[in-house]
């Protein structure tokens, strides 16, 4: 009656029991016949047990990815809930000879970041104490990424400490994009920083100011002005004021790219410009190109800039990775002493 062409089970924390999961399908099934997919990440180390159940109960699709990927704060592996499908006697329409392709495509991909360092240990083990803390899989992993970023991957239980704190004050936003990503960047500068809201993203004033709507419930006054510095009313943005953007993005791409944008491409910049943008800047040969090649002064571009400063690296510089919406920056902080 309402529109939906399916129901989406989405347990971003992987908190769900295995037997509330196949309560919960077997009570949905009774009541419609829409198809149930059960999405569940495995932090708590609960996920194949979860799926089992949900599977015996009639679920219509499961989440998961593919096996270098999974584990951890992300999914369990498609081969393994393959595996306890035909355990269970249920079939599938996958093609297991592309996903075998995939597989190795993945585990290339995997290598590369391991060499490198950036597959994070940490983020692959299971933390039953996401029970507690009810952060989704992805805002853990950002955690622990900005973390130890910042050499404080220590401090982890403190941050996860805070994170609910933080999301009380704000009015228990649920802690999906990008809300999620602005409680948690408060959390870590609150106590990276020794002092809670000393340090406040620009984004959560917009939060506190109505730019994201109204919260589920009441944050307190005198809250909302420390963080905004004033009295400044509360107005809720209101979505049927917003402007249709699809279009005039689609006209822009079009332009940008030289050819005719995908759907998927203008959803894609319509919510992350910056990031698209310059993702199609690298990996499209005519974005952003002009129709004829700029004249250029060969001469003056040999000569060095005389206001270049170099860049000294300081003892005392802290480098900070701060998220802004869909945005992040890099923000280099040196102490210094007075009069210096």
């Amino acid at each position: 009656e309402l529109g939906a062409d399916s129901i989406c089970i989405k347990d971003m924390s992987g908190i769900i029991s295995p037997e509330n999961a196949g309560e919960l399908v077997r009570t949905l099934k009774q009541v419609t016949d829409l198809p149930i997919n059960l999405h569940s990440h495995t932090t708590a180390g609960l996920t194949q047990l979860v799926m089992i159940e949900a599977m015996k109960a009639g679920v219509d699709c499961i989440d998961g990815c593919i096996s270098p990927f999974s584990g951890g704060t992300s999914h369990i592996a498609d081969g393994t809930l393959l595996a306890i499908a035909d355990q269970l006697g249920i079939s599938s329409d996958i093609d297991r000879d592309a996903l075998s392709d995939a597989y190795e495509v993945a585990n290339t991909i995997a290598d590369k970041y391991i060499a490198k360092g950036d597959y994070r240990t940490r983020s692959l083990i299971s933390n039953p104490k996401i029970f507690e803390y009810q952060l989704p899989g992805g805002m853990l992993s950002n955690l622990i990424s900005q973390l130890e970023e910042q050499g404080a991957a220590d401090r982890l239980t403190e941050v996860l400490q805070e994170v609910p704190r933080v999301r009380k004050d704000m009015g228990y936003p649920p802690l999906v994009t990008p809300l999620s990503q602005m409680v948690g960047s408060q959390a870590v500068l609150n106590v990276l920083t020794g002092e809670r809201y000393k340090v406040s993203p620009s984004e959560i004033k917009t939060y506190l100011a109505g730019g994201y709507g109204r919260p589920p419930a009441r944050i307190d006054e005198d809250f909302r002005r420390k963080i905004l510095g004033s009295d400044q009313p509360f107005v809720p943005s209101n979505a049927d004021l917003l402007e249709p953007e699809y279009e005039k993005n689609f006209a822009y791409l079009e332009e940008f790219l030289g050819r005719e944008p995908l759907e998927e491409e203008v959803v894609a910049y319509t919510i992350f410009p910056g990031p698209v943008e310059e993702y199609m800047q690298r990996n499209e040969p005519a974005a952003g190109q002009p129709e004829e090649d700029p004249v250029v002064n060969a001469e003056a571009a040999t000569e060095p800039a005389t206001n270049s400063v170099p860049r000294i690296q300081s003892a005392n510089m802290k480098t900070y990775r701060i998220a802004v919406g869909s945005d992040e920056y890099i923000v280099e902080l040196e102490e210094v002493s007075e009069g210096s």
